[in-house]
């Protein structure tokens, strides 16, 4: 499995995987450690997974894609629909009114980072 080269590709947040556990990146872990190597530096990032995206409420709309829309209030009374898939072969789709994202992704941080870059406030959540 690959491994994540450098802590900058990280935000806080994402979710990585440890080695004998998995958890989300906080603050204190882009400390250094006694070596002076970036604790990060190495982890692994967590494949995206059907049982991940089904956890996150996503739903199969069909054999190729998981998707999700979600409603986005906005100012006033009115609101945005924000929609999002996912096709079995890795490539990302978002659509909203100021995003248009066609992106290849393989692990839950890259579709972290897709969400948080169109705004879109949706956790995700990796069982632990």
């Amino acid at each position: 499995m690959e491994k994540i080269d450098k802590a900058e590709e990280l935000m806080i947040g994402d979710w990585v995987d440890f080695g004998s556990f998995k958890r989300q990146v906080i603050q204190s872990d882009y400390c250094q450690d006694v070596n002076g190597d970036c604790i990060l530096d190495g982890t692994r990032p967590i494949p995206l997974t059907d049982e991940i995206l089904e956890a996150n409420g996503f739903e199969k709309n069909s054999a190729k894609y998981y998707r999700i829309v979600i409603d986005k209030q906005m100012a006033g009374d009115g609101y945005e629909t924000q929609e999002v898939a996912i096709s079995e072969k890795g490539l990302l789709l978002i659509f909203t009114s100021v995003c248009d994202v066609r992106i290849p992704i393989k692990y839950v941080n890259q579709l972290q980072h897709a969400l948080r870059l169109c705004n879109i406030d949706k956790e995700i959540i990796v069982k632990q």
